[in-house]
């Protein structure tokens, strides 16, 4: 455990790694590996790493994971993070203090993950005590705008997010096709926040035209289980044989019980994992703590199995460009159709039950539950199946496409609202957060995006001069001191 010394050092460096100073500097790690921070994560205030879900370019490939800061390398090991599996999603470790020769720094499963060691040319001078760190502005600059200039920044930020997306997505297609892209961002926003890592993993591990390949010969019924079953196996999420009294169901046991379903998944995990030589992840990675059990990764995964069932005879991407190209002639049922697409509904086994463990109780059941609700499938158009089809449109050169595309985006409703986008209100538009603020009210999903464009790229790297120069030039010379 760091002592207090090291506790106020470690807020400082946490500070640095939020704010600007290491942005398009050139990074390298001990092991020579270029860095560049794209996004710096979301601050851990659980036990585990530092921060959670950064986006680094590691030698000019992106890849998403955790960060862990100390002020000495042998901290890793001192701190046990070798032991912990709450670490096996770390991809860098940062440090201050030259590391011995030859340090390197391993997680529990194994894996070396590189070390940077932070230029000391972008360190402070003397620690900044903790308060003074993570206090934030007193006032954003950007209050003090006209309505009408503020709207049309958050428009302008809210395209600026459509376009990033788009622009990573692209950026993958250079190792993958378009179904397999769509595939992995399907399954990140599967993952919500804290499970992002282990879906995208997931995803990896059972690229879609594994999937569609495996399950092709069967009914709808049966590749529902089929694919539940693999997934499942591969996750690690598969409980052991054993029932907790030593016994396997008996055969034709009722396939909605507990025992019954797992007899199935089992039978197709014992077939399908072996056809395809799949080593399962470790049930570690995945996260429950702090999770309501509608929300438990485990239903996630289910969702997942229907909703591959659902695209595997046409794709996704042909789904979506039938979908966005419907828009020509009924604009308003094109957006309702593209909300309504990743919504999973059922009944069954997953209708009264949170997991895969035999001898819980099953909450009360009902006959049909959304396993994804209409919020989280219109945040899935939002933010995955809309800059997808942009990346494709670009990449096929479809002007009419990429029209069509950003024509739904900017008539999209808004989303469901979140802890973010509630305090951005009301940093920008003041009063409680939680009240309409003037203009947003019953605001597009457009500036809700560009609420947390601004709170991402710009508010958590406290880059005020960024969002300045996007307003008009007018008013910059009235917000400048």
């Amino acid at each position: 455990m760091a002592g207090p010394a090291d506790s106020a050092h470690e807020a400082t460096y946490h500070h640095l790694w939020r704010g600007p100073a290491l942005t398009g500097r050139e990074l390298f790690t001990l092991e020579g590996h270029r860095i560049e921070i794209v996004e710096s994560g979301s601050a851990n205030p659980d036990a585990g790493p530092d921060f959670l879900a950064a986006l680094l370019r590691i030698d000019g490939e992106l890849v998403r994971g955790d960060v862990e800061i100390h002020t000495r390398a042998r901290d890793w090991y001192l701190h046990r993070h070798h032991k912990d599996p709450r670490y096996n999603r770390v991809i860098l470790h940062a440090v201050v203090h030259p590391s011995p020769a030859g340090f390197t720094a391993r997680r529990q499963d194994g894996t070396a993950i590189p070390t940077l060691l932070l230029d000391a040319a972008v360190l402070p001078a003397e620690p900044v005590p903790a308060m003074a760190v993570s206090a934030p502005p007193s006032r954003c600059p950007l209050a003090d705008l006209p309505a009408g200039c503020l709207l049309a920044l958050l428009d302008q930020a809210g395209m600026e997010r459509l376009e990033m997306h788009a622009a990573r997505f692209l950026e993958m297609r250079e190792k993958a096709g378009w179904e397999e892209i769509l595939h992995a961002g399907l399954f990140d926003a599967l993952g919500y926040g804290k499970n992002q890592l282990p879906f995208r993993r997931l995803a990896a591990l059972l690229p879609a035209a594994v999937l569609h390949a495996w399950t092709a010969g069967m009914d709808e019924e049966e590749a529902v289980i089929g694919a539940e079953a693999l997934l499942f196996g591969a996750a690690g999420l598969l409980p052991p044989p054993a029932l907790p009294d030593g016994e396997e169901p008996a055969p034709g046991e009722d396939p909605e019980t507990p025992g019954g379903h797992l007899a199935r998944l089992r039978e197709y995990w014992r077939r399908g994992g072996g056809e395809l030589h799949l080593d399962p992840m470790p049930a570690e990675a995945w996260q429950f703590f702090r999770l309501r059990p509608c929300n438990f990764p485990t239903r996630r995964v289910a969702a997942a199995a229907r909703l591959l069932t659902r695209f595997r005879r046409r794709g996704l991407l042909h789904e979506l460009i039938a979908v966005v190209r419907a828009a020509r002639f009924d604009p308003g049922g094109a957006i309702l159709a593209l909300n309504e697409l990743a919504v999973v509904e059922v009944e069954g086994y997953w209708a009264s039950h949170h997991d895969l463990e035999a001898r819980r109780p099953a909450p009360r059941a009902r006959r049909r539950v959304r396993l994804v609700g209409r919020g989280r499938s219109r945040e899935i158009a939002v933010n995955v199946f809309l800059p997808g089809l942009l990346a494709f449109a670009r990449e096929s050169e479809d002007g009419r496409l990429s029209a069509a595309v950003r024509a739904l985006y900017i008539a999209s409703p808004g989303l469901p609202e979140n802890d973010l986008t509630r305090r951005m209100r009301k940093k920008l538009f003041g009063g409680s957060g939680g009240g309409a603020a003037p203009g947003l009210q019953g605001a597009g999903a457009v500036r809700q995006q560009g609420l947390i464009q601004l709170a991402q790229m710009r508010c958590r790297r406290n880059e005020c001069e960024h969002c300045l120069a996007l307003s008009p030039p007018e008013e910059k010379r009235q917000l400048r001191p």
